[in-house]
């Protein structure tokens, strides 16, 4: 209609999306920009950059009225960033698909990419890489609280957000 904005020319997304671009998700940032405004997942917060996913756990900075829930958080203050060992810039994010509750990002430069998947309600983000492994940089240094450099599995704390960091079997920190 005349008094709506036209939508942007450019939709992120890869050809496994198929059918009408969702514009009023909590996530629909992510195929209508390069990389994504802040999408809140509950209890998460993710928004993609050009080094990946950046992770939030925004705790009590959320506030909600009956008209909404209120949350504020910038790239910046991300506990966790995903990245990928062998790209230090991606080109965009686009979105790989999507249900009523999750949603999935496409990073890729050539053979080497990371899909990452995270949904409303979730504490989980999901991760598969190609042509490389995945890069962890964390805000500040964490407290590894279970795990070691040998093992798969990780307990991290900054502060008073704590983690569980899974990686597959044979994995472990450099």
């Amino acid at each position: 209609p005349a008094p709506c904005k036209p939508l942007p020319e450019t939709i992120y997304r890869t050809t496994a999306l198929k059918g009408p671009t969702p514009t009023g998700q909590w996530w629909s940032s992510l195929v209508w920009q390069r990389y994504s405004q802040p999408m809140y997942a509950h209890p998460l917060a993710m928004t993609c950059t050009e080094r990946g996913l950046n992770i939030s756990y925004p705790g009590t900075n959320i506030r909600s009225t009956e008209a909404a829930i209120f949350g504020f958080v910038t790239p910046r203050d991300a506990d966790i960033a995903l990245g990928h060992s062998e790209v230090p810039s991606f080109q965009r994010a686009d979105c790989d698909g999507h249900s009523d509750w999750f949603v999935t990002a496409a990073f890729a430069a050539g053979d080497k990419s990371m899909r990452v998947s995270f949904g409303h309600g979730s504490p989980f983000v999901y991760c598969l890489y190609e042509g490389g492994n995945p890069m962890l940089t964390f805000r500040n240094a964490p407290k590894v609280w279970a795990g070691g450099a040998n093992d798969a599995v990780l307990g991290v704390s900054m502060g008073s957000k704590h983690y569980g960091l899974f990686g597959a079997t044979g994995s472990n920190s450099p």
